[in-house]
């Protein structure tokens, strides 16, 4: 057909998409991410894991682990999608987040079950970094004061007093700092450290509770890609590796994320379980005991969330990702 025949609305439309780039996937029908890994937590109390987003539009808001609806937003409260790692935390059933404005020297608690602002904790200085550790907060601060907070019981709230860090508390492994191999493990729920003895400083440990899974990258020349699983079995994964950008282990599985995807491999044998793409080379992936967590490149120069279990379904995409 030629262009003089070719109905108009459709023509407009075909110019459109070859200008745009459109995809299949509709922004109507997947919301757009605004970048970065969620705090993940049990909200409603249904025993599925909730989504605490952020850097966005709407605020601070919970999204329901099944539906991805909101639970609750904050509109007048949010964190940078960079800050969000070390300025948010939670801890029992309390979200505590230190103040997008850096003038500000306290803690906002907020209900984790609706989001209403619980109390205000003032600090002796501005918040560094945050850990949730149970029931309790590890706040370090920048003029190197650290230590935990109970925040179930408001403690300073109201006083007009800084609030009086356990300094003496040893710091909680979970929030213990990381000398890592390098940014592979960097949102990792599982501890990381680097590999001794292995060929090359990319190479990383990762633990959880009693297993230990090493992955070793050969460096320089072709990295290689080697596991060691927890009873010492070498099992070479990748002859002709690709950069390892993230890496988590959990429930038994490890995952590896790569430019184009992130595999899952059966920590026990080092057999892989599945595939699944996922465009871009950020370290954001984070694994639960029941969930895997990845940031991809989205559509237009954005970002998206993909969500999977552990059998590699997935669950949701928050954005519209590369495949």
């Amino acid at each position: 057909m030629s262009l003089l025949t070719h109905p108009l609305p459709a023509l407009i439309a075909s110019l459109f998409c070859s200008l745009a780039a459109c995809s299949s996937s509709s922004s109507e029908h997947s919301p757009q991410w605004a970048g970065g890994l969620p705090l993940v937590a049990d909200v409603n109390g249904d025993g599925v894991e909730d989504l605490i987003t952020y850097g966005s539009a709407y605020g601070l808001s919970a999204l329901d682990g099944r539906t991805y609806k909101p639970l609750w937003k904050r509109k007048d409260l949010d964190i940078a999608v960079h800050d969000a790692r070390r300025l948010a935390a939670i801890a029992g059933r309390t979200l505590v987040l230190a103040p997008a404005d850096t003038t500000e020297r306290a803690l906002t608690l907020l209900d984790l079950s609706d989001g209403r602002t619980r109390a205000s904790v003032p600090l002796s200085d501005k918040v560094s970094r945050l850990c949730g550790a149970g029931e309790r907060v590890w706040v370090a601060l920048i003029d190197q004061t650290h230590g935990l907070l109970d925040p179930g019981t408001g403690t300073g709230a109201g006083t007009g007093a800084a609030a009086k860090l356990d300094a003496a508390a040893t710091v909680p492994a979970e929030c213990a700092p990381r000398s890592l191999p390098s940014y592979a493990c960097e949102h990792s729920s599982a501890a990381c450290l680097p590999a001794a003895g292995a060929p090359s400083s990319l190479s990383m440990q990762l633990k959880d509770g009693s297993s230990t899974v090493t992955v070793e990258i050969k460096d320089p020349g072709t990295p290689e890609v080697t596991i060691v699983l927890p009873g010492g079995k070498r099992v070479l994964f990748d002859r002709e590796g690709a950069r390892v950008h993230a890496a988590d282990l959990a429930a038994g599985h490890l995952f590896l994320k790569r430019s184009g995807g992130v595999t899952a491999i059966d920590a026990a044998t080092g057999a892989p379980m599945w595939s699944i793409g996922c465009a871009g080379s950020t370290p954001d992936l984070r694994a639960t005991a029941t969930r895997v967590y990845i940031e991809c490149e989205g559509y237009r120069n954005r970002q998206a969330l993909r969500v999977l279990d552990h059998s590699g379904k997935v669950l949701v995409d928050l954005g519209e990702p590369h495949h």
